[in-house]
């Protein structure tokens, strides 16, 4: 039985090899200067393609305007050239933009499978005004969060404009060697054809019929791909100045701090990477997005940051989320390293947490706070060509002597090109404070159907009582939820002023772990309409019942929202929700009247300035009313040279209390990078809190704290 399994998935990866085009990549001989001009002859040695579709949307139609691609490589970069042809060069649409914030400006893009894992990807963009864009792709979506370092320069023409592209190899981590076979795709956005729609065109078709992008993505094959050494050494010095100061008290407390940092990085080859970083100051340049903190049942989830946390090579990405680095509050220093060898791939890290509170981790802990030790590690195996993967993980916290253990087993099986089967199992043992082990299990199982028309999508989760991952994010154990969505799309011919039409259902009800009492269900209708012009309309109802405070609750809604994206200069999104919703007090759980309405607006005036406002506002009859603004705005010199501002204001009144809770941030901050080497920061953050502790799903404070900030690095090349 077991030969037949491996027969089955051999066939399974042979056959998708066999359907993949593949492209020799030429290796250059001259190497194209990056400069935004095409010299004679500069890229003559490169692979052209002439030829391209519009896709997405469209099902592999002839482009309204003509795209070239060119592709070549030498012992140090990859390089793309892009050649865009535009008959009304007004809509060439072009800003200066920070990185990746480049989504509304015309680029293009390539995706390198630099491991042909058909599992994740890098992705680079750029536009004509040298905007970056850098993520790694996966088939749940875009990490955009790490900062890969290239080359790239634009240019307008008589034709349209031009965009160069140096990929540095050292800057990847990448299979080497003789007639290695990566994959990749190219593609080109235009923000508004001749028909003012959105425009991605690609040298490749694209099939409508497959639950994987990478499908899609050829096989581009290198002669000779060199491998590298690198290290890096990055020091950087941080000086601040704080004033913080009690409302109520009356107690003013100034702090001065001068902190060294140092972050190592090694890689010993193309395929392996390492970094060190000792005594980090992650908090002062990255700030988190604005959210109304009121009759919330769980914690909000806020997504990393930090650039050492953030993992360019395996992203690990799971359902029950055992890996959750925001849990790293104050690291002392950390480790980790990473790479692939053949169909394995792996990745580690360890960080000391510095004074972390123990009721942090026990709810009834009265000692101090003490140094805590966090570690994970994660080896994956590729089954076969087409992304299927086994995948083994564990997470580690040690607070005095104290330990949480966690131990994840996950699979990801794709059958054909439209089935994927996905399955988790997880176990821990922690250590309480009485000494005893407490031990918890989880599981986690999905069915995924997807082709052009129709998205289905069914899965079931368990989490048992005493199941504790103190590294993950997990907001609700001793559950076992199982949830369907299924969706149809219409596709309407290019005549049409309906470009498409999806509707979908969303269901999910959830139980406690022994599945003896239903504590929750929810029912979603929904229809999402894409038209021309860039406008997108969507409309969905929600029935939801929920046991809270020992009884039963009924609450339903009917929301709607746009989106207006036709013009170059100006757009943005509208949303409206009204129903009846739970105040979320075990004491006094009551159903009320419920609005929810917000908007997201942008404004580019010209290619250097950019600015967004967001605006939402949440109401529950007789509780409270809660606003909260963000406007954004950042002036871009060049791309090396930006000053932002962010202003936030949160203002909640509470209703049954007879009492406000408000606050107001601002983030100004200057960088300059004048080049991959040197990075400066100048800011300043404020915060203005107003208020009491009264239940727990509201939040009182009384405080004011204004610090000012500065910091300098430079990364020093030593190989």
């Amino acid at each position: 039985m077991k030969n037949v399994v491996i027969l089955f998935f051999l066939f399974l990866s042979t056959f998708s090899l066999l359907a993949k085009q593949e492209f020799v990549i030429p290796k250059m001989e001259i190497s194209p200067v990056i400069d935004g001009v095409i010299s004679e002859g500069e890229w003559d040695h490169a692979l052209k393609f002439d030829k391209s579709y519009q896709i997405i949307i469209e099902d592999n139609i002839e482009p309204t305007e003509k795209t070239e691609f060119y592709l070549g490589y030498d012992d140090e970069n990859i390089y793309v050239l892009g050649k865009c042809y535009m008959q009304n060069k007004d809509d060439i649409t072009v800003y200066h933009c920070e990185r990746d914030a480049i989504a509304r400006t015309d680029r293009i893009i390539i995706h390198l499978d630099t491991f042909l894992s058909n599992d994740k990807a890098y992705r680079i963009g750029t536009n004509i005004l040298g905007g970056k864009e850098d993520a790694i792709y996966t088939n749940n979506g875009y990490d955009m969060s790490i900062d890969i370092p290239f080359d790239s320069k634009g240019n307008l023409t008589d034709f349209g404009y031009v965009l160069e592209i140096a990929i540095l190899l050292r800057n990847l981590k990448y299979k080497s060697g003789k007639n290695v076979k990566w994959g990749g795709y190219l593609r080109r956005e235009t923000m508004k054809n001749r028909k003012n729609n959105h425009e991605i065109v690609s040298p490749f078709p694209f099939s409508k019929n497959s639950s994987s992008r990478f499908d899609d993505y050829p096989i581009f094959i290198f002669e000779d791909l060199p491998t590298n050494r690198n290290l890096k050494i990055i020091p950087s010095f941080i000086t601040s100045y704080s004033e913080d100061s009690d409302e109520i008290t009356d107690i003013k407390d100034t702090n001065k701090k001068f902190s060294p940092e140092i972050n190592i990085f090694f890689e010993p080859n193309s395929y392996l990477t390492s970094t060190i970083t000792v005594n980090p100051d992650f908090n002062i340049i990255e700030a988190d997005a604005l959210n109304i903190e009121v009759n919330n049942r769980f914690p909000i989830f806020y997504g990393e940051k930090r650039p050492f946390f953030i993992e360019q090579t395996n992203p690990f990405e799971i359902p029950i989320n055992i890996f959750h680095t925001r849990n790293i509050i104050e690291p002392l220093w950390g480790v980790k390293a990473g790479g692939e060898i053949g169909r394995y791939s792996f990745y580690g890290l360890a960080a000391m947490d510095e004074d972390a509170p123990g009721e942090r981790f026990f709810e009834n802990y009265e000692g101090d706070n003490s140094n805590t030790l966090f570690c994970f590690s994660g080896l994956t195996r590729q089954l076969t060509s087409d992304g299927s993967m086994l995948r083994t993980a564990a997470t580690l916290r040690k607070f005095e002597n104290y330990y949480n253990y966690v131990l994840s087993l996950d699979n990801n099986i794709r059958f054909w090109k439209n089935f994927t089967w996905e399955n988790q199992l997880v176990a821990s043992q922690d250590k309480t404070i009485e000494d005893k082990a407490e031990n918890g299990f989880s599981f986690y199982e999905s069915l995924s159907f997807y082709n052009k028309n129709w998205s289905i999508f069914c899965s079931a989760k368990g989490i048992s009582p005493l199941f504790k991952a103190d590294l993950g994010y997990i907001p609700e154990p001793d559950i076992r939820s199982y949830y369907n969505y299924s969706g149809y799309s219409q596709f309407h011919d290019e005549s049409s002023n309906i470009r498409k039409i999806v509707y979908g259902t969303e269901s999910w009800i959830k139980y406690d772990y022994s599945n003896t009492d239903m504590i929750e269900w929810s029912v979603e209708p929904e229809i999402d309409i894409y038209l021309r012009n860039k406008i997108t309309l969507d409309i969905s109802a929600d029935k939801h019942k929920i046991l809270f405070g020992e009884e039963y609750h009924d609450t339903h809604s009917i929301s709607s929202s746009v989106s207006i994206n036709t013009f170059n200069t100006f757009g943005g999104n509208f949303w409206l929700t009204a129903g009846k919703s739970l105040w979320y007090d075990w004491d006094n759980p009551v159903i009320e009247n419920s609005l929810e309405y917000g908007s997201w607006l942008y404004y580019r005036p010209n290619r250097h300035i950019d600015v967004s406002l967001c605006a939402y506002n949440e109401e529950l009859e007789t509780f409270y009313n809660a606003q909260t603004y963000e406007l954004r705005a950042k002036y871009q010199f060049n791309e090396n040279l930006w000053i932002r501002g962010i202003f936030q204001i949160c203002d909640t009144e509470y209703e049954i209390f007879d009492e406000d809770y408000r606050f107001i941030n601002l983030y100004p901050l200057f960088a300059y990078q004048p080049n991959a080497n040197i990075s400066l920061y100048l800011g300043v953050t404020d915060s203005d809190d107003e208020g009491k502790d009264k239940i727990e799903n509201t939040k009182f404070l009384d405080s004011k704290s204004t610090s000012y900030f500065f910091k300098i690095s430079y990364a020093f090349d030593v190989m």
